[in-house]
C-alpha cells in the first residue's frame, strides 16, 4: 500500500474538522488560534502514525478511521462550551455528510480502477476525496457558521438535539453498507449508474431534511420570542390596570382629605384620643397600601416587568432587596433587557420556591458603573439541585412547571447571548445555597 496515497487519505479529517467548528466559533473553551494549535499537533502524529500502519499491515482505512471518529469526537467535545447532545449532533450530522464524498471517491476509483476493492488506496481517489470534502465545505461553510450557529445559540432543548442523531446516525450507517467489497460489482449492467444516482439523492435528501429541521426550529423559536412579547403586553396591561386603580384610590383620598381633617379636628377637641389613634392608624394603613406601588424606574415596559415578578416574590413569601437604577432613555433594546431581566427575575423565583419559605431570599442590584456598563447582579436562595454540563448551568425540570420549561428551552442561553451582543459578559456561580447572576452591559 502506498504510504503517501494513505497519508492524503487521512487529511480529509482537516476539512471535517473546519466543517465542526464553524458553527462551533463562539462556544470554543479556548481560543481558536490555541485550539487549532491542539489539532494540529494531533494530526502531526496521528495521520503519519495511520498512514505507516495502513501501509506496513495492509489493512483498509476504515479499520483504523472508525476508532478515530470516536477519540476525536471526545477531543472534540472537550474543546467546546456546549452540552453533549449538540456535540454529538453536530459531529454525526458532519460524519454522515463527509461519508457522501468517500462514496463518491469510491465511485470514481470505480471507474479508473475497475479491478480494485475498498481495500485499496489509490493516489489519484484519495485526492479525489480530498477535493470533493474541501468542496462540500466550502458549500456548508455559510450556512453551518451563520444558521447553524444561530441554532446552537439559541436552541437549548436537548430532546430535540438528540432526536438528529437517528436521523444523522442512519445516513452514515447506510453509507457504510453501500461500500461494495470489489469495484467490479459496479460494473454489472447499470449498476454503477444507480450507484451515482442513489447517493446523490440520498445526499440531497439529508440536505433537504436539514434545511426543514433549520426551518421548523427557527419558527419556533420566532413562536417563543412572540410569546414573550405577548407575555410582557400582557403584564403591562396589567400594571396599567393596577396604576389606574392607584390613581383612582389616591383621587378619593385627595377628595375626602378636607372630611379626614374635619373629623381628626373634632376628635382632638373632644379629647377622644382612642379614637383618634385609630383614625390615624386607618388612615396610614390606607396611605402604605398605596406606597406599595412604588416606581422601580422611569421604563414603562420594565417598571411593569418589576411589578409583576415582585408581586409574585411577595405572594411567595420571598425576602425582597431591590436596588434599581436604570438610565433613562435606554441605550438598550428594551425589549432585549425585558427578556434578559424576565429570564433573571423568573429563575431567581422559581430557585426561591425550592427552599422553605423562612429561607427565601431574592436581592438584585442594577447600577450604572464606569459611566458606560450597566451593572445587574443577583442572587437568590436555591437547593443547589443545579444540572451543569460543559462548565454551563442548565435548568432543572423540578424547579419549572410545564409550560416555563418549554420556554427555557429555547431561551436558556437568553442571558448569555444578550450579553455578548452588548458586548458584556455574564457569570453564573452557587455556593452554599446560594445562586448568584452577574450581568454586564455595555451602554
Amino acid at each position: 500500500m502506498n504510504f503517501l496515497a494513505s497519508f492524503v487519505q487521512f487529511l480529509v479529517l482537516i476539512p471535517a474538522a473546519l466543517l465542526c467548528y464553524l458553527p462551533m466559533k463562539t462556544k470554543l473553551r479556548y481560543s481558536p488560534a490555541r485550539t487549532a494549535g491542539l489539532f494540529g499537533l494531533v494530526y502531526l502524529f496521528f495521520i503519519p502514525a495511520a498512514a505507516w500502519i495502513l501501509t506496513f499491515f495492509h489493512i483498509g482505512a476504515n479499520a483504523v478511521m472508525f476508532p478515530v471518529i470516536a477519540i476525536f469526537f471526545l477531543f472534540y467535545w472537550k474543546t467546546l462550551n456546549v452540552s453533549l447532545s449538540k456535540a454529538l449532533a453536530v459531529y454525526i450530522l458532519n460524519c454522515s455528510l463527509l461519508s457522501f464524498c468517500y462514496l463518491y471517491s469510491i465511485a470514481f476509483s470505480a471507474w479508473f480502477h475497475p479491478y480494485g476493492t475498498y481495500l485499496d488506496v489509490f493516489l489519484d481517489t484519495v485526492l479525489f476525496q480530498l477535493f470533493a470534502s474541501l468542496f462540500l465545505t466550502l458549500i456548508l461553510s455559510f450556512s453551518f457558521s451563520k444558521k447553524l450557529a444561530h441554532l446552537i445559540e439559541c436552541l437549548d432543548i436537548e430532546h430535540i438535539w438528540y432526536i438528529t442523531l437517528p436521523v444523522s446516525g442512519f445516513f452514515l450507517l447506510f453509507n457504510i453498507q453501500c461500500i461494495p467489497h470489489s469495484y467490479e460489482t459496479l460494473h454489472v449492467n447499470r449498476v454503477f449508474f444507480i450507484f451515482l444516482i442513489c447517493i446523490t439523492l440520498l445526499l440531497g435528501l439529508l440536505l433537504f431534511l436539514c434545511v426543514l429541521f433549520y426551518h421548523t426550529v427557527t419558527l419556533l423559536i420566532d413562536s417563543f420570542r412572540q410569546q414573550e412579547r405577548t407575555h410582557f403586553l400582557e403584564i403591562q396591561a396589567e400594571q396599567y390596570n393596577i396604576l389606574y386603580n392607584h390613581m383612582e384610590q389616591t383621587r378619593h383620598l385627595r377628595h375626602d382629605f378636607k372630611h379626614s381633617v374635619h373629623a381628626l379636628s373634632v376628635l382632638a377637641n373632644s379629647g377622644d384620643v382612642e379614637n383618634l389613634k385609630k383614625y390615624l392608624a386607618d388612615y396610614e394603613q390606607q396611605v402604605l397600601t398605596l406606597d406599595k406601588l412604588r416606581p422601580f424606574c422611569k421604563n414603562a415596559v420594565l417598571n411593569a416587568l418589576f411589578h409583576h415578578y415582585y408581586a409574585m416574590a411577595q405572594s411567595a413569601e420571598i425576602r425582597t432587596e431591590w436596588h434599581i437604577s436604570i438610565p433613562d432613555p435606554l441605550t438598550i433594546s428594551t425589549l432585549d433587557l425585558s427578556s434578559l431581566m424576565g429570564n433573571i427575575l423568573e429563575n431567581a423565583i422559581a430557585g426561591c420556591r425550592t427552599v422553605p419559605e423562612k429561607e427565601r431570599y431574592f436581592i438584585l442590584t442594577i447600577e450604572i458603573l464606569e459611566q458606560n456598563s450597566l451593572y445587574i447582579v443577583s442572587s437568590n436562595s436555591s437547593d443547589g439541585n443545579l444540572k451543569k454540563e460543559s462548565g454551563i448551568y442548565q435548568t432543572t425540570k423540578s424547579q419549572l412547571n410545564s409550560q416555563t420549561q418549554r420556554e427555557h428551552g429555547i431561551g436558556l442561553y437568553s442571558i448569555r447571548t444578550l450579553a455578548e451582543k452588548y458586548n458584556g459578559m455574564s457569570q453564573f456561580s452557587y455556593d452554599n445555597g446560594q445562586f448568584c447572576v452577574d450581568v454586564v452591559l455595555k451602554l
